[in-house]
């Protein structure tokens, strides 16, 4: 295998012109294979008369036109620092070429990278790899939104196994980043391809550029800087028309049929979008309505009244000191979600575009949530824990009632940093202790999330081990609570 260098025969005088304007592909002309053994394909017309691709290499100017798209899995997998250290690149978008002077095809290769994070959001590409599944019988692509800028590109020559003509393959050097949806589509297409090879082939491809040269790569290969690779300048103007200048109440006067099916399209989109979002305030409104509560009481209230130690101290009958360690549990809770909320608004937007909304949501819930609470507090049932044995009284933790004038002393007191402190060490101690089983489960999660790996069911490791630790994590917790909970009111019976 010859490795590739994206640092070496750097050709000042070349120069790449690139544009892909918005194109019609049919989901019936789409071949999406599962199976390992080909490439997502599509033809890709230009059905203008104007070139999408020109190379000019040592004075020597070509132009092209795009014809077909194809998507492999990683592909290119030979250069140097890039596809040999980033194990996140998983695939090439290729983009043949013919020449119109017929002497031979090009071929742009973008590398496709994925992140470890979850990517719902889609560019045209995501898109594309899932017409297919689509009720739609096509779709409008434009590549120049997607495609990488500020970019190398390394170009060799390839011999192609017909008419002995020679093919151009432009291979740059940026990646374009997939959404999670496509990374698990993309590694279901095959790594080999029959267009080209993925090393130079012709030693003589670029009429004696460094001849002479010893090593096979410093003859085969030039690599363009991304300083020399532009979209058409004003020499040759690229126009996608369409109507302009108009509102929704005249564009229905313009009798194009793409145009309307577009505005169609979109209305129907905003409609999803809003439907769902109002649905998940609905559901926010359900959880924090029924399910905080019970949750808080179960977490927060009652361990907090059946504590029996030096800090929370039994008399007349009540729990001394209950509310001011609730308190505590309160602002470890509001930190926690403050730091989660401070957390998505600090992600990269283009890597997590739903990282802000996520965190406007979080936001929104716990405001609803503390607001809830804060009146369930007044409610002598919430506040109150039951006791197991009917020869012990419950506990009922309540706060001093203002309107009262025999009240005794609060039992709310200033803030108490020490018991702040102890309720900080109780949480850590406890997420100490049961560290080793949270382990244990980890490792048995991890075992079976990779037996559904090798037989097919989960196509991503990392993501699949990821999503397993969040939930298993937080479950063996809980489940641990629950246990020391109902231990502390057996030992009170």
């Amino acid at each position: 295998m010859q490795v590739l260098y994206p640092d070496k025969n750097i050709n000042y005088s070349s120069k790449i012109i690139t544009s892909y304007p918005r194109t019609t592909i049919n989901k019936n002309e789409v071949s999406s294979p599962i199976d390992k053994k080909g490439a997502f394909t599509v033809p890709f017309p230009n059905n203008s008369s104007d070139s999408n691709l020109i190379i000019t290499l040592n004075s020597n100017r070509n132009e092209y036109i795009h014809e077909n798209i194809y998507i492999n899995r990683l592909l290119h997998f030979n250069i140097d620092k890039i596809t040999t250290d980033n194990e996140n690149i998983i695939g090439e978008l290729i983009i043949e070429h013919k020449n119109l002077t017929n002497v031979g095809k090009a071929y742009t290769c973008y590398l496709l990278e994925s992140t470890s994070s979850i990517r719902t959001d889609g560019t045209d590409l995501d898109k594309m790899l899932l017409l297919p599944e689509q009720e739609v019988t096509n779709m409008d692509i434009t590549l120049d939104n997607v495609l990488p800028t500020s970019s190398d590109c390394i170009i060799y020559d390839s011999n192609t196994n017909t008419n002995n003509k020679i093919n151009k393959v432009c291979v740059f050097t940026k990646p374009i980043i997939v959404n999670t949806e496509s990374k698990s589509k993309i590694l279901k297409y095959a790594d080999q391809t029959t267009l080209f090879q993925i090393n130079p082939s012709n030693v003589e491809s670029f009429n004696g550029y460094k001849e002479g040269a010893q090593n096979l790569n410093e003859n085969t290969t030039t690599m363009v800087p991304a300083d020399n690779i532009s979209v058409p300048d004003n020499e040759n103007i690229w126009i996608d028309c369409n109507p302009t200048g108009v509102g929704e109440d005249e564009i229905t006067t313009y009798n194009v049929p793409i145009n309307s099916k577009m505005m169609k399209e979109e209305q129907e989109s905003q409609l999803m979008k809003t439907t769902v979002n109002y649905g998940m305030f609905l559901i926010a409104l359900v959880i924090c309505y029924a399910l905080v509560p019970l949750g808080y009481k179960g977490m927060v209230i009652d361990p907090v009244n059946l504590i029996k130690d030096e800090h929370l101290t039994q008399k007349n009958g009540a729990t001394f000191g209950a509310l001011t360690r609730i308190r505590s549990a309160d602002i470890t809770i509001s930190l926690i979600f403050i730091g989660i909320i401070i957390t998505l608004i600090g992600l990269d937007p283009s890597l997590h575009t739903y990282g802000r909304s996520s965190a406007l949501f979080i936001a929104v819930f716990y405001l609803l949530s503390f607001g809830l609470i804060q009146l369930k507090k007044q409610q002598s049932e919430f506040m109150t824990t039951s006791s197991p044995s009917e020869d012990t009284q419950p506990i009922v933790t309540e706060y001093p009632d203002d309107k009262d004038k025999e009240s005794t002393t609060p039992d709310l007191e200033p803030m108490d940093i020490s018991d702040y402190g102890a309720t900080i060490s109780i949480i850590v101690v406890f997420l100490i202790a049961h560290g080793v089983k949270v382990i244990a489960a980890l490792i048995v999660a991890f075992l079976i999330v990779l037996l559904m790996s090798g037989i097919g069911i989960v196509t991503d490791l990392g993501q699949g081990v990821w999503l397993s630790s969040l939930i298993v994590t937080p479950l063996v917790y809980i489940i641990e609570f629950a246990k020391q909970v109902s231990k502390l009111k057996q030992e009170m019976s």
